[in-house]
């Protein structure tokens, strides 16, 4: 399952399981989700300076919308705006909105791959981390094409997204495509963490 085969690059073109993942997060007070663990976190869609739910849900909508139309975050940014200007309120900071939409995108993302990861666990010899082209030096760069196994304690930690606006990934390495076992997992270093709240793959639990 390599590259070509697993969209990398979104929101440019839609993926499936990002979109129903994003779907199906329940909202909440962002004071209650400061609460929760790091795993159940997942499940929940919050925003820090909304408080109302009937107008967080507005605004997933449109990340939700934005996903399946491949809107880049000027889009999403300029539409909020409006929301924002239709209602007579104040916007929200143009920096902030482009934090939610990167950081939601892009973790609804992973979660999508994260279930087709699982899906075919059985399949799977390697995942290689890929840093993006703007990864960032503390977090990401060292990871860079880092192999190992999907049961390794590694995507306890390492597995995207790693900090707010990380757009790593990792590359799907299927047993069907190194017959030969030319493909080797990468010697056990010691790695910063991810950011707090980051870094889980939610297979993990499933395999120990």
């Amino acid at each position: 399952m390599k590259e070509k085969d697993i969209e990398s690059n979104f929101p440019s073109v839609p993926f499936k399981e990002a979109i129903e993942n994003l779907k199906a997060r329940t909202i909440i007070d962002h004071k209650e989700y400061k609460l929760l663990s790091d795993c159940k976190k997942r499940k929940y869609f919050t925003l820090a300076k909304v408080q109302s739910f009937e107008l967080i849900q507005v605004i997933k909508d449109k990340l939700i919308k934005g996903m399946q139309e491949g809107q880049t975050s000027k889009m999403f940014i300029d539409n909020v705006h409006e929301l924002y200007d239709s209602l007579e309120l104040t916007r929200l900071d143009g920096a902030y909105l482009e934090n939610i939409y990167r950081t939601n995108t892009f973790s609804a993302y992973m979660a999508g791959r994260a279930q087709e990861i699982q899906n075919h666990i059985e399949s799977i010899k390697y995942l290689r981390f890929l840093s993006a082209p703007t990864a960032c030096e503390k977090y990401c760069l060292p990871l860079n094409n880092h192999v190992a196994a999907p049961s390794d304690a590694f995507w306890t930690e390492h597995f995207p997204i790693l900090h707010y606006n990380c757009r790593c990934d990792v590359e799907i390495i299927l047993y069907e495509e190194d017959p030969n076992d030319e493909i080797k997992p990468s010697p056990m270093q010691k790695f910063p963490k991810a950011m707090k709240g980051f870094g889980i793959a939610p297979w993990i639990d499933m395999l120990h």
